[in-house]
């Protein structure tokens, strides 16, 4: 049998079961197992609160939309509140996605082809009669059903748990019959109630769901319910007291699972989508004790939850501010009570694939409990790209999956105030696995991202490195060696490369952080390679795997300023500090780094050795809080890679991201880890035990005209394309330090990077300088671009911007700056000048 989904691993490497499951039947598995967590809880009494919350039962305030991506468990989750809530499950899933893909739950097949049929032949209110017909029959065969049940019922159960356990067994036939009955019968007999004299036809009655019979049907079984019950506290009149007929108590939740099908295509008549015409059939029982809720991944805020802007009529227009938000509060990492014991694990246990599958959505460790014949790592990748065939060419893949990849790995950021921005961050929730977080009131956009899953970063790395080796001519049994030793002379433009530029091209992204997601992309290209160049001949790469420190740092710069770097010394320490000469290839020579996506902090804990301990076994690096003062990024690194997880035994890499027409100063850019609290200081601190650090400072823009000088004082030789070595400082500062190791890179070229190809130094340019600001105009040529530009469009030095202005520094149009303007500097020893003084500083200002 395989373990509960609650079953986790807190003393040592995971066990798995010796059963060998398909993924469909891992699913099923999955369902019977205890459910984790307070998530359905929480959203049944949001649900009680909505329907009660309700001002004199508002028209469209009867229903909600639940929108989360594949695999977050939504079906499983309102299957928990069915064991509080009364409830009428409806799945309306294509059923060819569920015989293909081993979906589960299956569709409800009699219902959908029912609902389909109708919504394909008919629109308008005769649409609408026949699902209120629909609804009808649904009532009057459960309350049927619901009869016949407690008539036989023992045992103190609760009804809405003793139902759904009911309806599992009989659920097909009692649907089946009701598809019977609405399409046959029922059907016929509202048409025929509500049609007036006036000639109207039964293709469109003149009015629809006003009938008794109608309202009976959802009061009859809330009558049963309110027998069953049994509540002293319910009194009779709150179902048939009301003056107006309302039902002040919920009794009964609806749901339609996949409702998307319905919304796909507009009507003829009224240029409503099918969904529209259910929700506006369902809006007639909003009064009688019913709820109803809209789950989906494949569908659009302006088909489930659409804002006043997107809305269908003018009535929903005016009601839509006040409408309920979309639910998107779904099971994410789901340990339960029980926790990790980091002392427990070692290096290589956290990139095992059943460990890796214990984090992010509930179906990644139902899929690890199944043990799954089926490559959870494929599957993930087939999920990621929304298509089955994941060795075809990269052009093959919508754009939306091909972000979609490097979202995941990169964290891209996207432009909040573009309408193509939130349009695309919507599909890439629907078919791509990105987490939906929150859809403000208003539900103009919703707020989303790729959370930190470590299974679904090794499945982009993976994909990525598919398409890579697809580039370079490389046949599907190519071993991470082969692709280093090719990347050594191609020319070719890396896949990663070429998705960020038309992301940029296509303005989705926002301009402000183009410099950090670059940085990103760098470092993260580097970890591959690194991954690469370590792997086994035999083996494909596991881009999981820790890597040396050291091999990262050869693999993200070019190999002269790499090998500097490997021979550099602190630059922090006095001459008489412990390991004062030790280089930086002997302290970080059993170091590894273990980073394959990027999270996000909220506050200042990202720089600490518990954070970095937390973010080693997670297998991800932190981006720091906006404006921190500490760096952009941090990366975790294991000082020891044979020694058990602590965080004693971690430190990290500290970096900075900087885009500036100038190149700042080193004294400005140095971080002191005493100062951002990195490591634990304690009394009896022995100086011979202290962990060396790592600071990066990635000065992606150019140098500009500033003439580099000494700590003297005096110009030092224009070496761009050189590694400049800075000479020690006077000896001033008394104590000692951590050893501080700093790494200052300058440009983003080849020349400094060696995960930058020849062919990408333009495009990398391209991508700094902002991209295509005007890639959407229908003129390409220079002339309508000059003339575009002279309307102000941005301004820029040059002829277009300064036409009107006598000045002619400002007139005059640049040539394109060579990218050889780059360089590395490390540090040759001594301090920096990086205390209370600036002495010290490479360039003057």
């Amino acid at each position: 049998m395989p373990l509960p989904v609650n079953s986790r691993c807190t003393n040592g490497p995971l066990q798995l079961p010796n059963v060998t499951l398909t993924g469909s039947l891992a699913v099923i598995q999955g369902w019977s197992a205890p459910f984790i967590g307070e998530h359905h809880v929480a959203l049944a009494s949001n649900i009680r609160n909505m329907y009660y919350g309700t001002s004199a039962r508002s028209e469209y305030m009867g229903h909600a939309a639940v929108i989360q991506s594949s695999g977050s468990g939504k079906s499983r989750l309102i299957h928990e509140v069915a064991g509080d809530i009364f409830t009428i499950p409806f799945n309306i899933r294509d059923p060819k996605e569920h015989l293909n893909n081993g979906t589960y739950p299956p569709t409800d097949t009699a219902v959908h082809n029912l609902l389909i049929e109708w919504a394909s032949k008919y629109s308008g209110l005769a649409l609408q009669s026949r699902f209120s017909g629909f609804l009808q029959v649904v009532f009057e065969e459960i309350t049927k059903e619901l009869r016949g049940m407690l008539a036989s019922r023992s045992g103190d159960t609760k009804l809405p748990l003793e139902w759904r356990e009911y309806l599992t067994a009989h659920r097909d036939a009692l649907y089946s019959r009701v598809a019977v009955l609405a399409a046959q019968d029922a059907l016929e007999t509202l048409v025929k109630l509500v049609c007036t004299s006036s000639g109207c036809s039964a293709d469109e009655p003149a009015t629809v769901g006003g009938s008794s019979d109608f309202k009976e049907a959802p009061l009859a079984t809330c009558d049963v319910l309110h027998a069953a019950f049994k509540s002293k506290t319910i009194q009779s009149e709150t179902i048939r007291g009301d003056p107006m007929g309302r039902i002040k108590i919920l009794h009964i939740l609806m749901y339609f699972d996949e409702a998307h099908v319905l919304a796909e295509g507009l009507s003829r008549i009224q240029k409503k989508t099918a969904l529209d015409i259910l929700i506006s059939a369902l809006d007639d029982c909003r009064d009688l004790g019913l709820f109803t809720l809209f789950m989906s991944t494949q569908s659009s805020l302006e088909h489930l939850a659409p804002s006043a802007v997107h809305a269908r009529s003018s009535r929903y227009c005016s009601l839509a501010p006040s409408m309920h938000a979309p639910i998107t509060e779904t099971p994410f990492d789901c340990f339960g009570s029980k926790q990790l014991v980091p002392s427990k694990l070692y290096c290589r246990d956290v990139c095992e694939t059943p460990f890796m599958a214990c984090f992010g959505r509930p179906i990644s460790e139902v899929l690890r409990c199944g043990r799954l014949s089926l490559d959870v790592l494929e599957l993930a990748r087939r999920k990621l790209l929304c298509k089955d065939e994941i060795r075809m060419p990269i052009d093959s893949h919508t754009v939306a999956a091909q972000t979609a990849v490097l979202d995941v790995r990169i964290m891209l950021s996207f432009e909040p105030s573009r309408e193509a921005a939130h349009r695309h961050e919507e599909q890439l929730v629907a078919s791509h696995m990105r987490i939906a977080y929150s859809v403000p009131k208003d539900r103009i956009y919703l707020r989303s991202g790729y959370s930190s899953e470590p299974i679904l970063a090794e499945a982009a790395a993976r994909q990525l490195h598919e398409w890579w080796c697809q580039c370079l001519g490389l046949g599907p049994s190519a071993t991470g060696i082969d692709v280093i030793d090719r990347l050594r002379d191609t020319t070719d433009i890396g896949p990663a490369v070429q998705i960020l530029r038309k992301t940029l091209d296509h303005d989705l992204l926002s301009r402000g952080e183009v410099g950090e997601v670059i940085g990103h992309l760098l470092l993260t290209l580097a970890r591959d390679s690194a991954t690469c160049a370590t792997s086994s001949d035999s083996d494909d790469p596991h881009f999981s795997n820790p890597v040396p420190v050291t091999t990262f740092i050869e693999q993200l710069l070019s190999e002269p300023f790499a090998k500097d770097v490997l021979t550099s010394k602190p630059d922090n320490l006095p001459a008489n500090a412990p390991r004062v000469d030790l280089t930086f290839a002997e302290v970080f020579k059993d170091a590894v780094v273990n980073f394959t996506h990027f999270a996000k902090w909220a506050d200042d804990s990202a720089l600490s050795q518990d954070t970095a301990l937390g973010c080693f076994i997670r297998s991800m690096a932190v981006i720091c809080r906006n404006n921190a003062a500490t760096g952009d990024v941090f990366i975790p690194v294991l000082m020891n890679k044979d020694a058990a997880l602590n965080a004693s035994v971690m430190t990290g890499i500290m970096v900075q991201f900087k885009l500036r027409a100038h190149s700042g100063t080193i004294a400005a850019y140095a971080i002191d880890a005493t100062k951002v609290g990195l490591f634990k200081q304690t009394p009896d601190d022995d100086e011979t035990q202290r962990h060396p650090y790592i600071t990066l400072i990635m000065e992606l823009g150019k140098l500009g005209e500033k003439t580099p000088v000494s700590n003297a004082g005096t110009p030092l030789q224009d070496t761009p394309s050189k590694v400049v070595l800075i000479p020690p400082a006077p000896r001033r500062r008394r104590g000692s330090a951590y050893p501080r190791y700093s790494i200052y890179v300058y440009g983003c070229s080849p020349t400094v990077y060696r995960v930058i190809s020849k062919n990408e130094r333009g495009v990398y340019k391209h991508m700094l300088g902002g991209g295509k600001l005007l890639a959407e105009d229908p003129w390409q040529d220079p002339t309508s671009l000059r003339l575009v530009r002279m309307l102000k469009t941005f301004f820029a030095i040059g002829h277009t911007s300064w036409h009107w202005l006598c000045h002619m520094r400002l007139n005059t149009d640049l040539p394109d700056k060579s990218d050889d303007e780059a360089g590395v500097v490390v540090s040759a020893g001594g301090e920096d000048g990086s205390g209370d003084d600036n002495d010290g500083d490479v360039f003057m200002d």
